[in-house]
């Protein structure tokens, strides 16, 4: 975050390190962390597996990888990691091939007993290999994932030598068919073999079957990671600041961070910038209203996405979000002054492009920080006329004006003018 440049004792300058707001624990996370290292000791053992931590974005799957990957350092295992990637077009084995061409680039082609016969597929893992692999690397009739998926058991398993191996494969909700076959066969494979298998996926994507298939097989296959309990956010907002919080902080970061750590630690950093929240004589204070400051990655991500929506639902969706967090969208016809199909497909592209997500027999944003994102993109005469169409049609839809429904009246009162 940069520093702050103070005057010396000499006339010169001196940089002093900004305070990161960076969390410089884990928290929250006890039993993940405890049931990675049970899944590590097994793995020792010689009773492998897979394991795949699922969870919305920002809330730890990736370090909680990092906490098997310690483990396995303890141990002195060796480690490939590789990831997904969005794309219209997967490329097959994608997290695969990086993982393998990350340990074994400039590696010569194994030529271990248990690899005989396998030479095709593990060309494919690590191209360098294909002068000596028997067979044509680029696909044939022997081009199959499971095939494929039995030369990484071998692979992983001599090259850990006996003592254990770790294979990371991170964003599964993007990969490609191929690779979500090879790690359903892994599952079963692996469960005699000194290598432990994490992924890390979100809910939604390509992945959901296959970790409906490992669960039924593993219990404790799938491992869901939810959003830190009330306690955890004080802890983690009192970590961050490594002092105590000033009046009103830990509540506020309770009702804009929805509890997930990555939105934590940049509403903290976010108020910083701003200079709303300030260290001053090694003490944190606040100076002016607390107000969420959507952060630059989140925000250009919802950008990309409503991008993809087409016009018709990106004005839908702006007139939700004058609504709230919480949306009555069986109002969006009114306010939007579109038809019922228009919003039904508005709201469906929507939840396609993890902009909102069903609740219940409702809609969502899926952070409060989406809401104000799509807000902000908002140019200042649609959300008037949004205002001045939401208003009269909320009012309408509630006679009286009850609880909160008074207060979000009221505001688009405001903003209509």
């Amino acid at each position: 975050m940069g520093g702050e440049r103070i005057r010396g004792e000499s006339g010169g300058t001196t940089l002093r390190s900004a305070p990161t707001l960076l969390c410089p624990e884990l928290i929250g996370r006890d039993a993940e962390v405890d049931l990675l290292h049970q899944r590590v000791d097994a793995a020792a053992g010689g009773r492998g597996g897979v394991v795949v931590l699922v969870a919305e974005a920002g809330t730890g799957k990736t370090r909680l990888a990092a906490v098997a990957a310690e483990a396995a350092a303890k141990r002195g295992w060796p480690a490939l990691t590789g990831r997904a990637v969005p794309g219209t077009h997967p490329v097959p084995y994608r997290a695969l091939v990086e993982a393998f061409l990350g340990a074994f680039r400039a590696a010569p082609a194994p030529d271990a007993p248990e690899l005989a016969g396998l030479g095709t597929h593990l060309g494919r893992l690590v191209p360098g290999w294909r002068s000596a692999a028997d067979g044509n690397a680029a696909g044939g009739p022997d081009d199959s994932p499971l095939l494929l998926a039995e030369a990484v058991v071998r692979l992983l398993s001599a090259h850990g030598g006996g003592r254990g191996c770790l294979l990371v494969l991170e964003d599964l909700h993007w990969a490609d068919p191929e690779t979500l076959a090879a790690l359903d066969y892994l599952g079963d494979a692996l469960r005699t073999e000194p290598v432990l298998c994490v992924g890390t996926t979100r809910p939604e994507g390509g992945a959901a079957e296959l970790l409906e298939r490992l669960q039924r097989r593993d219990p404790t296959a799938i491992v869901r990671i939810g959003p830190l309990a009330e306690d955890d956010v004080d802890r983690m907002v009192a970590a961050c600041l490594a002092t105590p919080a000033p009046a009103g902080l830990t509540a506020f970061v309770r009702t804009h961070g929805d509890h997930n750590p990555f939105l934590i630690e940049e509403l903290l950093a976010g108020l910083f910038a701003a200079g709303t929240l300030r260290h001053e004589a090694g003490r944190w204070t606040s100076h002016g209203e607390l107000t969420p400051a959507v952060p630059a990655s989140l925000r250009e991500s919802i950008s990309r996405r409503m991008d993809l929506l087409d016009v018709t639902a990106r004005h839908v969706v702006g007139a939700a979000a004058l609504m709230g967090r919480r949306f009555d969208w069986e109002l969006l016809p009114g306010i939007a002054d579109v038809d019922g199909r228009a919003v039904v497909d508005a709201l469906r592209a929507a939840v396609d492009e993890q902009i909102v997500v069903v609740e219940g027999n409702g809609f969502v944003f899926r952070h409060s920080l989406t809401r104000e994102a799509v807000l902000g993109d908002l140019l200042p005469p649609v959300r008037l006329q949004l205002a001045r169409r939401a208003w009269p049609v909320i009012e309408r839809a509630n006679p009286g004006l009850p609880g909160a429904i008074c207060e979000l009246a009221a505001e688009l009162a405001e903003a209509a003018g």
